[in-house]
């Protein structure tokens, strides 16, 4: 597989040599010719062709420039600009109906999801979450392991607890 790779690519090199020393054939040309030989009254180019060749160019350029710079702002922003400032998360639950009605599916049971924009770079997500309608509760759990017995608590007043007596 090597070796045949390697044919291939020197095959690939030898024809890019060949192709870039070979001159190109035009029908019905010699080589005593002269360039003018080649071009007629009727080839010669307009000047004002060119200017006008050259004018669009220009434009075009100033238009290639305009959204390099406007994607340059743009990528300024979004790289100065917060994340909780860009786009933010309001998530809400959703009350489940208060009588289910069987076989007919409610706007209660499916996710909302709703965008919002606020500006050119801020934007909100709000998202309802489903909540299902509260069952019957269930068995009680068996009871959990004692608990580790706590550090003596702190120490009250102090004072003549005594004198109290003698009075």
């Amino acid at each position: 597989m090597i070796l045949l790779m390697t044919i291939f690519i020197v095959f690939i090199i030898l024809y890019c040599i060949y192709y870039h020393y070979t001159p190109s054939i035009i029908e019905g040309a010699t080589t005593s010719m002269t360039p003018a030989a080649f071009v007629s009254e009727d080839d010669i180019i307009n000047p004002n062709a060119n200017l006008v060749d050259s004018l669009y160019l220009n434009e075009y350029t100033d238009k290639i420039s305009s959204l390099i710079t406007k994607f340059t702002n743009i990528r300024n922003d979004l790289n100065n600009i917060k994340k909780p400032d860009f786009i933010q998360l309001n998530c809400e639950y959703k009350t489940p109906p208060k009588n289910q009605r069987i076989g007919i599916p409610d706007n209660s049971q499916f996710f909302t999801v709703t965008t919002e924009s606020n500006g050119v770079l801020t934007h909100t997500v709000n998202i309802e979450v489903p909540v299902g309608v509260k069952g019957p509760p269930g068995p009680q759990g068996d009871e959990g392991e004692e608990g580790v017995i706590g550090g003596q608590g702190e120490t009250g007043e102090t004072g003549n607890c005594g004198s109290i007596l003698y009075e």
